[in-house]
């Protein structure tokens, strides 16, 4: 009855449509033998599971100071006082301090761009990397080609790897406009060819240049007139390579006014900041060439891509196959890609991995729902942010890369936003700085252990605050001269004073990162293996009722620590408490032994009691983080576990996941929505607290091979059928195994499915 049974079983299909469900046709049962071959584990891709430590190199070390106020075409903007201009930091100095780095347990270095730079534009200086000139050469702020490829050589050589952070939507601020910035509108003034005719740039998006032989369907040529603005090139002849030097490769349309206008998103310059014309084959090529050549010549392991939601919707689709192509060509391995779009909607975040060819994306969803949690929300806020993980499951692109939220990368404070410090701050007011170095290390012991590869910022490790986004959270690591900085309050420390952070050997949250990355290099599930949420429930203390006599019915008032609910049931007066902030509880399974991990987080400044169903049932949990204690899960996996106040706990189980009993069924299920903008494929089990993979295969009809579409390896076992798997076709035929932990498959009925 296992690899060789034959499941017969009855689907449902249901398509939510305007007004009712309707059916589909179930084909022959599937031998498990003809498709086994198909299931697979969970991929997981190169970005999985790192330790990301981010770097400002302008503010980090200074290794060599006779480069500090730059050179040649990125010359001066030097002024270590003033926190809008470069401190002097470079290259040199972070090498010189990569030990530390690696001693906390980082894995992997990003650093913002080094590209070179237009040193100073209005009241500021270009310390921050994201004003670039010449895309080809090193600024020399931060040191040489040089200096860069010692940096990389000395992480390769231990082990870890870099990702540079790039810049794909815009240059710095060289073209000007004679008539004025104000943005004009595509309504108002469309773009225009060579010729005069108007055309709409989203629909040539990445077309071969139009020439005499090709007229239709490809990107027209284009002049000085075809744009609505007047155009001054400045000193555009400073710009490399050659390509961005033509005023015809930019939007060429005004600055942004309204950030929320999805047009002027994509269009408009960021404060005169030159908008590159993405749509362009040109441009195109051109960024494909640049990014490509950094990988090649140096060895960079990765990309963090600077304002992504700010280029047009076909551009990742058009460029990442390209930048793949040129380093496979010169047999390097492909970049890994995170791309940063600023925004708190999940589903719009998914769409830039599951539609438009990025690998990985910032969780910024994530980072607020950590925040808010840490700040007093419920535990739902949680849930709900793990309940939109399988939004970014794609498994194995066509490109060739893996996503799924295991690839995401997770933080809760950065450079333009605040520190995390600062974040958890805002949420609760008059927080002492001991009380707060203990939420950050409750925030950071969250991020290490959930899916996703944690970024710590630089001085987060020895508690810097801040005093909130942007310039104000970029403060030096090395002696500082911003009298402000010297006397900012830090968590769990006192204020640097003309100290250095890079001299400080101990501080609570680098104790607590020191001892995470500990845990994760000897308990390797904790950073890749399966990611299961749970619930947990805490147990309520009695409240006498008292409170509930002086106010009116459906009304939360505070009653000591705690807030109680006074409530009208069947004409009498009743309580119950709100807990404000419950217990956030997740399991990680090794996906070698299939031994479960149970992680338990109380942010509050109270002990609980919670319970916890694990889904190793009548095991002994050993603690391994935060707690030395053994816990028993009972015959259901229930688990009752005391948290001291900003505590996490983590228990492993001492024997394996239980294996699918030999009744095991599985039925497979189709869903869209009235929009058909996310086709989904759910499978379902009838045991539904054993760990499984569900391996989610397809083909285009009978006579077609059955192909892996995506896998899911957490409960509810979904997965969203991207636009590129339906080809040309509107429907397909669809099916499910499951791999249970005995190494066992199970496979669904097929099932036939229509994308309209």
């Amino acid at each position: 009855m296992r690899k060789s049974f034959t499941l017969l079983l009855a689907l449902i299909f249901s398509v939510t449509v305007s007004i009712s469900a309707q059916s589909a046709n179930v084909y022959s049962a599937l031998a498990v033998d003809d498709v086994k071959h198909l299931a697979t584990g969970m991929p997981l891709s190169e970005l999985a599971g790192e330790q990301i430590y981010f770097v400002m190199p302008d503010r980090y070390a200074n290794g060599e100071t006779s480069n500090d106020n730059g050179a040649g075409d990125s010359f001066g903007g030097f002024n270590k006082s003033d926190w809008g201009y470069f401190h002097g930091g470079d290259l040199k100095g972070l090498t010189d301090n990569l030990d530390r780095i690696q001693n906390m347990g980082f894995t992997a270095l990003w650093i913002t761009p080094v590209m070179l730079q237009r040193a100073v534009q209005g009241s500021s200086a270009a310390y921050h990397g994201y004003w670039g000139m010449d895309f080809t050469e090193v600024d020399p702020h931060f040191g040489s080609k040089q200096d860069f490829e010692n940096l990389v050589d000395a992480l390769h050589a231990r082990g870890m790897k870099i990702y540079l952070d790039i810049v794909i939507n815009h240059t710095a601020d060289i073209i000007s406009f004679s008539d004025g910035y104000t943005y004009e509108t595509l309504s108002a003034k469309p773009y225009k060819d060579a010729a005069g005719n108007t055309f709409s740039l989203e629909s040539v998006a990445g077309k071969p240049i139009c020439n005499e032989t090709l007229v239709t369907n490809c990107f027209p040529l284009m002049n000085l007139g075809s744009f609505p603005k007047s155009i001054n090139s400045g000193d555009s002849n400073l710009k490399w390579p050659s390509f961005l030097q033509d005023v015809r490769n930019y939007h060429n349309r005004g600055n942004i006014s309204n950030w929320a206008n999805a047009e002027q998103s994509i269009y408009a310059d960021f404060f005169g900041l030159d908008d590159l014309m993405t749509e362009s084959p040109v441009v195109i090529e051109g960024l494909a060439e640049i990014w490509a050549n950094w990988v090649i010549d140096y060895g960079v392991d990765g990309f963090r891509i600077d304002t992504a939601k700010h280029v047009d919707k076909d551009f990742f689709n058009n460029w990442v196959p390209k930048v793949y192509e040129k380093v496979a060509e010169a047999g390097v391995n492909v970049p890994e890609m995170f791309g940063e779009i600023a925004t708190a909607d999940a589903e719009y975040l998914s769409e830039f991995v599951r539609e438009r060819g990025l690998q990985s994306i910032l969780d910024f969803y994530g980072a607020s729902a950590l925040i808010n949690y840490i700040g007093g929300e419920s535990a739902q806020t949680m849930t709900n942010l793990f309940g939109y993980d399988d939004y970014y499951n794609v498994s194995v692109h066509p490109y060739g890369h893996i996503s799924n939220a295991y690839s995401l990368t997770t933080f809760a404070g950065n450079h333009d936003f605040g520190r995390i410090a600062s974040q958890i701050q805002n949420q609760l007011y008059g927080v002492t700085m001991t009380n707060l170095a203990k939420k950050v290390n409750v925030a950071y012991s969250m991020l290490f252990l959930m899916r996703g590869s944690p970024v710590v910022y630089y001085g987060d490790e020895v508690g810097m605050i801040g005093s909130g986004g942007d310039k104000a959270a970029r403060q030096d690591m090395f002696p500082t001269e911003v009298v402000t900085w010297q006397t900012e309050k830090r968590a769990g420390a006192s204020p640097i004073g003309t100290g250095s952070s890079l001299t400080i050997q101990s501080h609570p949250v680098m104790n607590n990162l020191k001892a995470l990355g500990e845990l994760r290099k000897n308990h390797p599930a904790l950073a890749s293996g399966i990611f299961q949420p749970q619930t947990a429930s805490i147990t309520l203390p009695k409240i006498h009722n008292t409170a509930c006599k002086t106010v009116g019915y459906s009304k939360i008032v505070k009653k000591g620590k705690w807030y109680v609910q006074c409530l009208k049931i069947k004409k009498k007066k009743v309580w119950r408490v709100a807990v404000t902030n419950q217990i956030a509880a997740w399991s990680r399974i090794d996906r070698q032994t299939w031994h479960e991990y149970i992680v338990l987080a109380n942010p509050q400044d109270g002990s609980r009691t919670a319970k916890v169903n694990a889904l190793t049932p009548n095991a002994t949990f050993s603690g391994i983080f935060g707690s030395n204690l053994s816990v028993t899960s009972s015959d259901t996996g229930s688990l009752s576990v005391t948290l001291p106040a900003n505590s996490v706990f983590v228990f492993k189980s001492n024997v394996k996941v239980p294996n699918p009993s030999a009744n095991i069924n599985v039925t497979i299920e189709y869903q869209k929505d009235g929009l058909a903008i996310k086709p989904t494929l759910t499978a379902k089990l009838n045991e539904t607290r054993v760990p499984a993979v569900a391996t989610f295969i397809y083909r285009a009809n009978e006579q077609s091979p059955w192909q892996r579409l995506g896998v899911d390896d957490n409960s509810a076992y979904r997965f969203i059928i991207p636009p590129w798997a339906w080809g040309n076709s509107t429907t397909m035929q669809v099916a499910v195994i499951i791999t249970g932990s005995d190494g066992f498959h199970y496979v669904s009925d097929a099932l036939s499915v229509s994308k309209n």
